[in-house]
């Protein structure tokens, strides 16, 4: 039978301390893991609200250019078939109307431009300054040409964002346009 040595174990007055009680205390503050989940939310909300915002902003510019093109598509309708020309509603009631609740129309800007042909029209938007050249604004009424003439109807809406946080990261506002070319109908 072998006889284990059982040496004495040393006391722990008799082990040196390692780095001292500050060490021991940075240890144990690593070690401890009860509020990592609180600092983990607090470094991610704000990128997450900064995400959701963006999407929230993002699919309300979305809607509202769908809404912009089916009101532009409608009111130029009128100018295709000559019902603005000939004393029907005129083009910016109309657009003003199909526009929706989401939408003011003190922010629509519109150009209904006529030509011969379609290489005559001209699609530029802002002029040198940067404002939008000969561009009217709710009510001005425009004209819609004369039967067989060639047509370009642009129509720019100017949007402030509703969300603070995009506003401070994106600028104060977009533009939304939509455009529509044709050929005035025999009237």
């Amino acid at each position: 039978m072998l006889k284990r040595n059982h040496s004495p174990e040393p006391s722990r007055a008799a082990v040196p301390a390692r780095g001292g009680r500050f060490a021991r205390a940075l240890r144990r503050l690593l070690r401890d893991t009860g509020a990592v989940t609180t600092v983990e939310l607090a470094a991610l909300v704000p990128l997450f609200m900064l995400l959701i915002s963006g999407i929230v902003e993002n699919g309300l510019v979305l809607f509202m250019q769908a809404q912009l093109d089916n009101a532009t598509r409608d009111a130029a309708r009128l100018t295709l078939t000559g019902q603005a020309q000939n004393g029907g509603t005129s083009f910016a009631t109309q657009l003003c109307n199909e526009v929706g609740i989401f939408m003011s129309c003190g922010n629509l800007q519109y150009r209904i431009q006529t030509a011969s042909s379609f290489g005559s029209l001209s699609a530029t938007l802002a002029g040198s300054s940067g404002d939008y050249t000969n561009f009217s604004t709710y009510p001005t009424a425009v004209a819609g040409g004369t039967a067989g003439q060639y047509v370009l109807v642009q129509v720019v809406y100017s949007r402030s964002y509703l969300i603070p946080l995009v506003t401070k990261y994106f600028g104060s506002s977009t533009q939304i346009l939509s455009s529509l070319a044709f050929e005035n109908e025999p009237f």
